[in-house]
């Protein structure tokens, strides 16, 4: 049996399995249970895409990746969906992510961090009536056949990695997303029970507390969009 053959026995031999085993029923009774939000956008930002597709050039040395793997300092629950995300074949090969401003707190990348918030502008950051000081910017780019599994967000990531910051009375925290550049074919993003598609660049759309969402790039051209958490003043 040559190496293609051998290939394409071991494929057919895991999908017996899923299709016996079934490890995602755990997932979507989970995500089952949590009421569906019906998602639109919630706001409109300017974005020079040419702006940020070069600032991506400028800072290459300084990009992350990512793929679905064990994540130490998230919790059990975050975990065990991201075990069997991979049980299910996710990994370094189908859900790579370039990444940049991940780790706000590290020296090394201050540079990073403050050059992400000039790059999305201080009107946009006020219009979004955030606070400034609280404002953690993710770039993240996937490059065509790579996205992001289904999950919801460890909410306390954000408080790990920005640890100055406090929800108050009047202050709470919000997470939205958007792309930095219009819809290409074969870029989708899903949120709840939504599939999200043919947006244009700075179109901003928020993500729910424990609301489940995914993204794919399923296209030719890299998907250029932004993960953007902050303080937000609770009559905004």
């Amino acid at each position: 049996m040559n190496k293609e053959e051998k290939f394409k026995e071991a494929f057919r031999k895991r999908y017996l399995d899923l299709v016996e085993q079934k490890p995602w029923q755990k997932i979507q009774e989970h995500f089952n249970s949590v009421p569906a939000v019906d998602i639109k956008p919630v706001a409109k930002i300017k974005i020079n895409t040419s702006d940020w597709v070069q600032w991506t050039l400028d800072n290459i040395k300084d990009s992350e990746g990512g793929w679905e793997q064990y994540q130490p300092d998230y919790t059990d629950d975050y975990n065990t969906f991201g075990k069997l995300n991979m049980s299910m074949g996710r990994n370094i090969h189908n859900s790579y992510i370039m990444d940049w401003g991940k780790c706000p707190t590290d020296n090394r990348y201050d540079h990073i961090h403050e050059s992400l918030k000039e790059l999305v502008g201080y009107d946009n950051i006020k219009m979004l009536g955030s606070d400034p000081e609280s404002v953690l910017i993710r770039l993240l780019v996937k490059m065509p056949g790579h996205g992001q599994p289904w999950h919801a967000d460890e909410v306390g990531k954000y408080f790990r990695v920005m640890p100055h910051i406090k929800e108050t009375a009047e202050y709470k925290r919000k997470r939205w997303w958007f792309s930095v550049a219009d819809w290409s074919d074969g870029h989708v993003f899903q949120i709840s029970r939504t599939v999200l598609s043919n947006w244009k660049a700075g179109d901003v759309y928020e993500i729910p507390d424990g609301i489940g969402h995914a993204s794919s790039n399923f296209g030719y051209v890299p998907q250029m969009t932004v993960s953007y958490t902050s303080l937000v003043k609770t009559n905004s």
